[in-house]
């Protein structure tokens, strides 16, 4: 979990959305394997949150090719905001709404199938290392923003850290038509930790509208297209 000001949340969102139009530039950030990890103590602080609303920025205002892989993955972050905070009327002045927590992207090596346990979870993280895959669904979605709206109780408590992969999951198999998926991987504890994975929780925008997160952190940017 990484301190941050509300300046710093404007701009890197802001500065993500405007990268997020070239789909050259933002497949070089996802061709690094990355992942977000999600300490426990959100469970516990927003046990009264029925939702959650999950929001991505860059620190910088574009990705530079010439950093390090590190460097590049650390610029990533993502914004977890209570579904019930998430109204235009709360961004007011330079403070940050209370319960806002902020997570920096951090890569990881190579993983095997054993990682996870569900056959169905290392076929939708496979499916984002598809380099021609995730630059058709980039493609497809590259006029929305990508934001994902979770039930808070697959932050569970049970284990210190939530590890969320990226990953692409086709809805229509006759079509293949994919869309993004944002997979949770929740550790429990022990001398062997065990690993378990939640699907079809997470809910993509794109590709709904943005006119789902109602008055919320896009609209206050002004970043919601009609």
């Amino acid at each position: 979990m990484e301190k941050i000001t509300f300046e710093q949340v404007k701009q890197g969102v802001t500065n993500w959305y405007s990268i997020a139009q070239d789909t050259t530039l933002v497949d070089y950030l996802y061709q690094h394997p990355l992942r977000f990890e999600i300490a426990s103590t959100v469970y516990d602080q927003l046990v009264d949150e029925k939702h959650l609303k999950l929001y991505f920025g860059y620190k910088e205002k574009t990705i530079n090719k010439k950093e390090t892989m590190n460097n590049i993955v650390g610029q990533f972050f993502l914004i977890i905001i209570p579904d019930s905070l998430d109204k235009e009327e709360n961004y007011k002045g330079d403070q940050l709404p209370k319960d806002v927590f902020c997570f920096p992207a951090v890569p990881y090596g190579p993983i095997g199938s054993d990682e996870i346990s569900s056959k169905e979870a290392e076929k939708r993280r496979s499916s984002w290392k598809n380099a021609k895959r995730r630059k058709r669904t980039l493609e497809k979605f590259k006029s929305a923003p990508l934001i994902f709206q979770i039930p808070r109780t697959n932050l569970t408590a049970v284990s210190q850290i939530n590890h969320l992969y990226f990953g692409l999951v086709n809805k229509n198999i006759l079509k293949r038509d994919f869309q993004y998926d944002l997979i949770v991987e929740q550790l429990s504890e022990g001398k062997e930790k065990q690993a378990s994975a939640f699907f079809d929780t997470a809910r993509p925008v794109p590709p709904f509208k943005p006119t789902i997160m109602d008055n919320g952190l896009y609209n206050y940017l002004k970043l919601v297209q009609n």
